[in-house]
């Protein structure tokens, strides 16, 4: 997934997308699954929102987008 967003990064240079991790979820692992965030920062989410609902990754069970999140502590 990482790859995926550095290729849209590098697509769109205007848009100021930045792409942080991936990194251990500070709760690492629930019921032997790893837990990893990406961050994403970007003034227009809605080229990344786009592009997320549009790629496979919207398929996957163990995917979770949150947008706006309140904390990634």
């Amino acid at each position: 997934m990482v790859n995926f967003l550095q290729t849209l990064q590098l697509e769109h240079p205007e848009q100021e997308l930045l792409v942080l991790g991936p990194f251990p979820a500070i709760v690492a692992k629930v019921r032997d699954l790893y837990r990893m965030n990406i961050l994403v920062k970007c003034p227009q989410m809605e080229l990344v929102k786009r592009a997320l609902w549009n790629s496979e990754f919207k398929e996957c069970r163990n995917v979770f987008f949150d947008v706006d999140p309140v904390s990634v502590v």
